[in-house]
């Protein structure tokens, strides 16, 4: 396999959103929330369910897993953990591995594999890792450090990152930064108490809430502009793909997104694309680098071979910000020593949706979100570059 590594790379859904079916089956013996009390909400997204245990739930997540949900935010907190999961949520297959120090080995066989790292956690002395085929992020990077990272958020914002996920565990701070996250601008805010006015003051100037968590006794809170209508899009043709096998070159296809470029061309998995625009492509980094050198709507000509035989196709790309970007119209928080559900599910009777959660001072805090506009039926399932790990301090 070709890969390099910089510092590791991890990926988080707090972007995925959520319709209003909720299954609730919780360690508290709460019962089942009736969807037909409440009204349809239709946003391309499907069915939620959420779980509250004291140890990872790992049959009621290999039950909804049967029933086409995938796992989109973990958190823990006052000694429970709380898992969500989603239907239409665009990840592919899924799996986990909680361990008590952070499993960098098992990471780089799951990439190895074409999946990525969509949420991380860490309580009751475990880290819990959940790897997905289907990630909309470019090339990722994280820091592993005991304070709050400053000086490598802002190294990597100069390098077109933007923090995409973080948390705390085992004393460090684990922030991710990822490329192609869809948003333009970004800020934070580390505090004892929670920010309160500082994100109104943000939400004011066209910020949204997209991260939340605790650790080392103070909050830390990311807010971040979306990137709306940017004329300078990169390529998107919605594959996810691996080097060829067996000495060949080309980049083999191991998935498409529904309704992307690539699946309207006819690419199907197990194709081998060995060449764009009469360009050969020795591998799948090269692929998707050529394929982002495009702008979106370009019209290129991409050559397959499939059991053996070529065959040329004719594909105009997709642009990759506006599969990945998400349109907040309105948000919400609350803070509670108990799991907010009520609040939870107010809100989503009126059409908004889970986007972080997090655990600090012994409360729980849930934002909630409302897109602007409805979001496509599937967010991309992109590959990532991969690059080497450097050993954190």
């Amino acid at each position: 396999m070709n890969r390099q590594f910089v510092n590791g790379r991890l990926s988080a859904s707090i972007l995925a959103a959520f319709a209003l079916l909720v299954s609730i089956n919780s360690s508290f013996g709460d019962p089942p929330v009736d969807p037909t009390k409440k009204p349809k909400r239709t946003v391309g997204l499907g069915a939620q369910a959420w779980r509250t245990s004291p140890t990872f739930p790992e049959d009621w997540v290999k039950e909804y897993w049967d029933k086409g949900y995938h796992i989109s935010t973990v958190s823990y907190g006052a000694g429970l953990w709380a898992v969500v999961m989603s239907k239409e949520s665009g990840l592919g297959a899924q799996y986990w591995k909680t361990s008590q120090t952070f499993p960098g080995e098992h990471i780089k066989q799951q990439w190895a594999e074409g999946k990525s790292i969509t949420s991380v956690a860490y309580g009751g002395g475990l880290w819990a890792v959940i790897t997905s085929k289907g990630v909309p992020y470019g090339s990722q990077t994280y820091s592993l450090s005991k304070t709050f990272p400053e000086a490598f958020i802002k190294q990597y914002w100069d390098d077109s990152h933007h923090i995409t996920a973080m948390g705390y565990g085992h004393g460090h701070w684990a922030v991710v930064m990822s490329t192609d996250s869809g948003f333009r601008w970004q800020s934070w805010k580390t505090s004892v108490e929670f920010p309160d006015a500082w994100i109104k003051e943000h939400w004011d100037k066209g910020y949204d809430i997209t991260s939340v968590a605790h650790g080392g006794g103070v909050w830390g809170v990311v807010m971040s502009k979306q990137l709306r209508d940017d004329p300078n899009q990169k390529g998107f043709l919605g594959v996810a793909v691996l080097d060829a096998k067996d000495g060949q070159k080309g980049a083999l296809v191991d998935d498409t997104v529904a309704d992307s470029p690539a699946a309207k061309a006819g690419i199907l998995k197990n194709d081998v694309i060995v060449a764009i625009d009469g360009v050969t492509t020795a591998d799948s980094t090269e692929m998707l680098n050529r394929v982002k050198s495009y702008p979106a709507g370009k019209s290129i000509e991409i050559r397959i071979v499939r059991d053996g035989k070529s065959k040329d196709l004719r594909v105009e790309l997709g642009g990759i910000t506006q599969s990945v970007e998400r349109n907040y119209g309105a948000q919400y928080w609350e803070t509670r020593q108990q799991f907010p559900r009520d609040f939870i599910q107010d809100r989503w009777a009126d059409g908004h949706f889970i986007t972080s959660v997090g655990f600090g001072r012994g409360l729980w805090a849930v934002v909630i979100s409302k897109e602007d506009l409805a979001p496509p039926k599937e967010l991309p399932k992109l590959p990532t570059t991969f690059f080497d790990e450097r050993v954190p301090d």
